[in-house]
């Protein structure tokens, strides 16, 4: 594994400023950055979004680069599941939004979701709703010179796709060859899956990793710190030497316990990373 591949990311920098973000992770020496594209350091929705030249300068200036973005969903009132078609078209601009800042950012992934049911509707009434807006959003992205890359949720969130086999299902109902797996080691632990089990099942066309440390199955601490939780790291590690995995590990430190401190828990995370990826 390669330093470059550990990429940060600035969710639990929400309370501080962009400027104050980076200058952390100039600090840190990290290049590679996933923009969670949220307030207060990037604004997006369905009709505009900010300045990408701009923000795109900001990052070069602190010798950082964008290498891929995550349009949020549970924080806004659109998601990949939107039921209606009106809603629906408002959730295709918003997400399509995102793409297109994606690309003027220079990213080369952005990361989506299944989208989560309506409580008591049948699952496939859902399910084939977020089919056809991943197929249309891969389209587009595809056009653009992005790739798609689709997590899973945790069960507490989205029934739609919860666990390695729900994601390709629902990436081979969605019929696009530009949307492709990623992992979400806090969602993955919580299912009880292992990371092994991921990359034999995609093989290449996993793609991109959110990789984080967690509590285990059915725990909710699902997105910390390496070291405060039980996944093992050097084993993760070695297991992606062996399969030939080259994508990002975004560190997506997402536990409300780190707010308050992002800074230093990046430096314990990234210490504990530079352990095994020197």
């Amino acid at each position: 594994m390669r330093r470059e591949q550990i990429a940060q990311m600035n969710q639990h920098y929400k309370r501080y400023s962009y400027r104050f973000f980076l200058e952390n992770q100039k600090r840190l020496g990290v290049t590679s950055l996933e923009l969670w594209m949220g307030a207060p350091h990037f604004y997006l929705d369905r009709l505009r979004y900010s300045d990408c030249t701009a923000i795109r300068r900001q990052t070069a200036s602190a010798g950082l680069s964008v290498k891929a973005a995550t349009a949020p969903s549970f924080a806004r009132q659109y998601q990949y599941a939107m039921p209606g078609k009106e809603w629906s078209e408002y959730a295709f601009a918003y997400f399509s939004n995102g793409i297109r800042a994606a690309a003027e950012l220079g990213a080369g992934i952005v990361t989506v979701n299944a989208g989560w049911e309506l409580i008591g509707e049948p699952l496939s009434e859902a399910a084939k709703r977020s089919a056809q807006m991943l197929h249309r959003l891969a389209e587009f992205a595809w056009q653009r010179g992005i790739v798609l890359a689709m997590e899973p949720l945790m069960t507490t969130e989205s029934c739609i796709a919860d666990s390695l086999r729900g994601t390709k299902n629902l990436i081979r109902a969605s019929a696009h060859h530009n949307l492709k797996a990623m992992v979400d080691t806090g969602a993955m632990a919580y299912q009880g899956e292992t990371l092994e089990e991921w990359l034999e099942a995609f093989g290449e066309d996993l793609v991109h990793m959110h990789f984080v440390d967690a509590a285990g199955r059915g725990d909710s601490f699902t997105h910390g710190v390496w070291g405060d939780g039980v996944l093992p790291l050097q084993d993760m590690l070695s297991c992606m030497e062996r399969y030939g995995y080259r994508g990002l590990l975004t560190q997506e430190i997402a536990e409300e316990r780190y707010e308050d401190d992002p800074a230093q828990a990046d430096r314990r995370n990234i210490g504990m990373l530079r352990r095994y990826i020197p």
